[in-house]
């Protein structure tokens, strides 16, 4: 690893890539499993989701400050924020199921490679 190679692609790196993809951020998992188009692509696709329903809230928030001071609050025209945002982030999070799905096929490819050159194991 210190000079530079990337680390081999082990089941376990393809598992681990698996459960970030679907429980934590989709697209990194994907990046780690060396899937870089399309890791790049749920990313992007994540981040914009994220940011446009973090600008929807940020104007929520403000919208109820206003509110709640007896202030007049400018109409909330920013609703189609908060549906895009759910729109880019769903469909990241399906497209990085789909390469779950390929990475899962691989990483039990993998192991079945990994088995079949190990040594076999003794009886006691």
């Amino acid at each position: 690893m210190s000079n530079g190679t990337p680390a081999a692609l082990t089941s376990n790196r393809l598992f681990i890539g698996i459960v970030i993809n679907l429980f934590a951020t989709p697209g990194l998992g994907s990046l780690m499993a060396r899937r870089r188009i399309a890791g790049t692509g749920q990313l992007i696709l994540a981040l914009a989701g994220f940011g446009l329903v973090m600008f929807w809230l940020g104007v929520f928030i403000y919208r109820m400050f206003l509110l709640a001071a007896e202030e007049s609050a400018p109409p909330n025209t920013h609703g189609w924020t908060l549906n895009w945002g759910i729109y880019f982030f769903g469909a990241s999070w399906l497209w990085s199921l789909v390469t779950s799905a390929q990475m899962w096929i691989d990483a039990r490819r993998l192991l079945r490679e990994e088995n079949k050159n190990a040594p076999p194991k003794l009886a006691r």
